[in-house]
């Protein structure tokens, strides 16, 4: 190195002083040489867990069965108000001159059949019932319309009841046993092919309560 004031060769590095002059040198410090720089990877976003990814939606309105009073149920009582038509009618046949036996015997036939159209009108027009996978509906009413429902988680236990006749043409009510304040025991009338429809209300009650995380002992 030089002296910048005499330019005197200085052979030590690490001299501070010129030796021919005297004067001051500045020792420059050479900076460390630097580290080369890691490359940060990039962290790429986590997938989302299979437990958010696939979470139950719980506002499913999905129709599972639709259905309304089935004119089956009625077998039983269309049976018996024929018998006693065909005896009414014999007799207004057999007591035709007595005008009073006659008229008693038609105006009991056409109440009979008149309170059995007016039952199937009030039963198949007027009453309609839905199950979703989150609630069953069941409407009433023609001239005021009602709906109500029965949250399916709420279902504890459904029966089945038939009679011999009824068992034969495959339809039955359904007894459905509930913890809903408004409605505890529900019946429903009429239901065709009744076992295919309580299996699905049992299917319904059990994929919701898995949802849930609720045990069907538990409740």
């Amino acid at each position: 190195m030089r002296c910048p004031e005499c330019d005197a060769l200085i052979e030590s590095e690490s001299a501070r002083f010129c030796p021919q002059c005297g004067s001051a040198l500045r020792v420059m410090k050479e900076d460390p040489p630097q580290q080369p720089t890691k490359k940060l990877r990039s962290k790429k976003p986590f997938p989302p867990l299979p437990s958010e990814k696939n979470l139950p939606e719980l506002s499913d309105e999905t129709t599972l069965w639709s259905g309304t009073y089935s004119v089956k149920d009625m077998a039983v009582s269309v049976f018996f108000a024929a018998v006693v038509s065909v005896g009414l009618l014999v007799a207004a046949i057999y007591f035709r001159g007595e005008p009073v036996v006659r008229w008693t015997c038609l105006i009991v036939f056409a109440l009979i059949w008149g309170k059995m159209l007016i039952t199937y009108l009030r039963e198949r027009v007027g009453v309609c019932y839905r199950l979703t996978p989150i609630r069953f509906y069941h409407e009433r009413g023609i001239l005021f319309h009602t709906i109500d429902w029965i949250e399916v988680l709420y279902i504890d236990d459904l029966t089945i009841m038939q009679n011999l006749l009824e068992r034969f043409l495959g339809v039955g009510s359904i007894k459905i046993l509930s913890s809903d304040e408004l409605h505890p025991e529900l019946i429903i009338p009429g239901i065709d092919r009744v076992h295919e429809v309580a299996s699905q209300f049992r299917e319904a009650r059990y994929e919701q309560r898995t949802r849930r995380g609720v045990h069907i002992e538990s409740i």
